[in-house]
């Protein structure tokens, strides 16, 4: 049977950080910061301490969605995180699939690529039974053991392959528009309203329309105007336009009379 010490050594040389953890509290004085790909190191910390449970920090490539599940002393579901899960679907559409693995608490981690857009980590959201996990955070993973149920932590769609002694990442699916909107309203930084929600929205188109299609960041901009969103400042300012700011408001002025009826199409 493989220990504690094989299954870290492996997340580490498929490239994500890990720190040992008492639990689910990092065993490491400086927490999760402290995180490693480096083998030495990981093999000396599960050396050390071989019956720690295994934590993986997110780092600024992953974002995943975490669903709790609780029940209180009664027997009563107190957090049902995947039926709140379920409801945001029919809200805002299905989600990819891609590596996900169950809790030694009855929750769910789903992993995915992190968008290019301001979020932070949040905790009770969705319904309050939903946590985002991101950045400088970290998830305890099989086959770690939880603290309070003694339930081993497993994979039902693994995060890394091995094949022999090649260890490698598996893909991780990107989120639909429609939830980096939603994580965006519920968890971006500085608390963005709706309005500044859907200039993240739009700095992401920069990766399929060019700057200098002044005619296709017109349509854009106009059709988030007749939405109701008043953003073209920072419109403007988002799609690295290099022109000055005499040019950008002849553009803005320039819309009011550019009518045409479109629909903004995300990541196609």
């Amino acid at each position: 049977m493989r220990s504690m010490k094989d299954y870290a050594l492996a997340y580490a040389r498929a490239g994500y950080a890990i720190l040992p953890c008492e639990g689910k509290v990092p065993l490491l004085s400086s927490g999760c910061s402290a995180a490693s790909t480096n083998q030495d190191v990981v093999k000396a910390w599960f050396e050390r301490c071989p019956e720690a449970n295994i934590g993986i920090r997110c780092g600024p490539d992953v974002l995943v969605l975490d669903t709790d599940f609780k029940n209180n002393e009664e027997g009563e579901i107190v957090k049902d995180g995947e039926a709140d899960l379920r409801a945001l679907k029919k809200r805002l559409g299905p989600l990819p699939e891609g590596p996900k693995a169950m809790t030694g608490s009855g929750g769910r981690h789903r992993f995915f690529q992190s968008p290019d857009v301001p979020i932070s980590g949040r905790t009770n959201i969705g319904g309050k039974s939903i946590d985002i996990r991101i950045g400088n955070q970290y998830l305890i993973v099989e086959p770690s053991i939880h603290p309070t149920t003694g339930n081993r932590y497993l994979w039902t769609n693994p995060l890394i392959a091995v094949d022999g002694k090649t260890i490698r990442r598996l893909p991780l699916p990107k989120l639909p528009f429609t939830w980096i909107d939603w994580l965006v309203s519920v968890a971006g930084k500085s608390a963005p309203t709706k309005k500044a929600s859907s200039c993240s929205r739009l700095a992401s188109a920069d990766d399929w329309i060019q700057p200098d299609r002044e005619t296709a960041w017109k349509r854009i901009a106009l059709a988030l105007f007749k939405a109701g969103h008043r953003v073209f400042p920072p419109l403007m300012d988002s799609v690295s336009m290099k022109r000055n700011t005499k040019e950008k408001w002849r553009m803005i002025r320039s819309l009011r009379s550019f009518d045409l009826r479109i629909r903004i199409l995300y990541g196609t």
